[in-house]
């Protein structure tokens, strides 16, 4: 079995929301959370919240840069070992509800609902992803972290799709985030994925796409932002 752990990221003012994760095999996951959990123990966290480990504070105050930046890649390179790659997909907010008006797309469709679809198309137009799925009885996955408002509207979303091609997925189910590491890997991608979407000529965040770009490492990243939701 194939997993996607996935978490949003995104602010009610801001113009951009993100999906982003990581895709594994169950296996691999199984034995990624317990390396990475003697990470956490070892510099003396209990789970990872990407807005505090970036503003350095909660569990992370007192560090330094250099202390976050090394963390952070400590946990990527445990995250190397047991992924097959990372997964983005961001909205273009604005233009997103233009399309719902001018094509008639359902009212009940979110923007979220938007970013799962498109992490999911673009993760089984993967090469890698098409080269494992022609193994018998594998299917794909997804964790989504608990709590979103339209975490339903996904599900939704998720079941439509499914029921095209039951062979080739498996559940979708939504969990806490402090319980999966996981998804707190997840969180750091979406976190950072989604300030550099809303980056501005005042503020373009070329330190943080750096920063992602040598966090994530050999770790190949899938990044996509759609901003044409045609009929």
């Amino acid at each position: 079995m194939l997993v996607c752990y996935l978490d949003d990221s995104g602010e009610a003012n801001e113009p951009v929301i993100t999906l982003a994760g990581l895709v594994g095999t169950e296996g691999g996951w199984l034995e990624f959370e317990p390396r990475a959990r003697a990470l956490f123990d070892q510099v003396g966290i209990r789970y990872l919240h990407t807005v505090e480990l970036h503003h350095r504070r909660g569990e992370f105050d007192g560090w330094n840069s250099a202390e976050t930046a090394d963390f952070a890649n400590a946990l990527f390179r445990i995250a190397e070992r047991y992924t097959g790659f990372a997964i983005e997909f961001s909205v273009l907010k604005s233009r997103f509800h233009e399309a719902k008006k001018e094509y008639g797309l359902k009212q009940e469709t979110s923007a979220m609902s938007m970013c799962f679809r498109g992490v999911l198309d673009r993760i089984v137009k993967d090469e890698g992803f098409q080269d494992v799925a022609e193994v018998p009885g594998v299917d794909l996955s997804f964790v989504v972290e608990r709590g979103h408002a339209n975490n339903q509207d996904v599900l939704h979303r998720f079941n439509t799709i499914k029921k095209m091609e039951p062979e080739r997925f498996g559940t979708l189910t939504f969990k806490d985030k402090k319980e999966y590491v996981a998804l707190q890997a997840a969180d750091f991608i979406a976190f950072y994925s989604r300030r550099i979407r809303n980056s501005t000529a005042k503020s373009p965040r070329t330190a943080e796409l750096r920063m992602l770009q040598r966090t994530l490492g050999n770790i190949k990243h899938g990044p996509f932002l759609a901003t044409d939701f045609g009929a």
